[in-house]
């Protein structure tokens, strides 16, 4: 059973639509994998930020025709068979080129910990690009969190939108922003919410962030983090960290919001849609979805296939919704 909640507040959005452009990916089945098989490739990149330079891995899948080759593997330890690397890339499904979405992985995951969901898209001719979070990844597990952790992750999703730009036919001016946990928060900063900054000093003298905050890092939170080639985010299970984003600071985005949680996880997207206005925000809710459904599935009141079927299809469909409206 899903409880499907929809709040509309707010502006609706501008097409990227090319109106001669291809269409026939619209008519393919969203709960089904799309006619193409998934290619698989990584890019390094290195980009500064507060006078220092960081270096991150970005995980990108891509639609290819070829049916067969080496298996993908994430993070050095985990094979996707139906990930192919290093494939050749299918022609593009739009005449302005790939649609693109970026996701952003959970605390101490890595950028392939989701794969069923890039699989999806690549297989309907989008590129899809997740970085490593660096320093967040599953083998700093432990580590404490500090203010870091929250700027270099939106950094590293710019990041990402920035390698893409630079392969052939890849549209990233308007992109479609998804993440896990962690990663929701994440989506809510590239979106332009603004930060608690309230909280965040507090937290950054009373010990709640380790190392505390410089001016500098107080400066990025004020400054916020907002990409305008982001169109909507699809931010799933982390409808929480209000001490970093208020309610108040996720209101009057100027892009819409599906909301993705389970059940039977213990986030709050009722608090966001009793509290937050003026942002256009979907509500889907998937009963006896747990935390870990997004990522390595296994909840007791939901079978995974059944979990990532509802997942990848409502995604593609609201991601289409968004760069595809007529």
């Amino acid at each position: 059973m899903i409880f499907l909640l929809a709040c509309t507040v707010g502006k609706q959005q501008d097409s990227a639509n090319e109106p001669n452009g291809l269409t026939a990916h619209l008519s393919w089945d969203v709960s089904e994998k799309g006619p193409y098989h998934v290619g698989y490739t990584t890019q390094n990149t290195t980009y500064s930020v507060l006078e220092q330079e960081r270096e991150t891995l970005i995980n990108i899948w891509y639609p290819t025709e070829e049916d067969s080759g080496e298996t993908a593997v994430y993070y050095s330890i985990v094979s996707d068979e139906e990930s192919l690397l290093d494939a050749p890339w299918a022609d593009p499904v739009t005449t302005l080129g790939y649609p693109v979405l970026i996701f952003s992985h959970g605390s101490f995951l890595y950028g392939g910990s989701s794969a069923f969901l890039p699989r999806h898209f690549a297989s309907h001719g989008w590129v899809v690009a997740a970085p490593d979070h660096t320093g967040h990844l599953l083998g700093d597990f432990g580590d404490a969190v500090e203010a870091s952790t929250f700027y270099l992750r939106p950094h590293n999703m710019k990041a990402a939108m920035d390698v893409l730009s630079s392969f052939a036919s890849v549209h990233t001016e308007n992109v479609v922003v998804s993440g896990f946990s962690f990663g929701a928060t994440d989506n809510w900063m590239i979106a332009g919410a603004e930060m608690n900054m309230p909280s965040i000093q507090e937290m950054c003298v009373d010990g709640t962030v380790p190392s505390g905050c410089s001016d500098a890092e107080m400066a990025l939170f004020q400054d916020g983090f907002g990409d305008s080639r982001v169109r909507a985010i699809v931010p799933m299970a982390g409808a929480d960290r209000f001490e970093w984003i208020s309610t108040q600071g996720r209101s009057n985005l100027e892009i819409p919001v599906l909301m993705i949680s389970g059940t039977e996880d213990d986030d709050s997207p009722q608090t966001i849609i009793d509290q937050v206005e003026g942002t256009e925000i979907t509500d889907f809710r998937i009963e006896g979805g747990c935390h870990q459904l997004f990522s390595v599935g296994g909840c007791s009141a939901v079978s995974t296939e059944d979990g990532y079927s509802m997942v990848r299809s409502k995604t593609l469909e609201f991601a289409r919704g968004i760069l595809f409206a007529e």
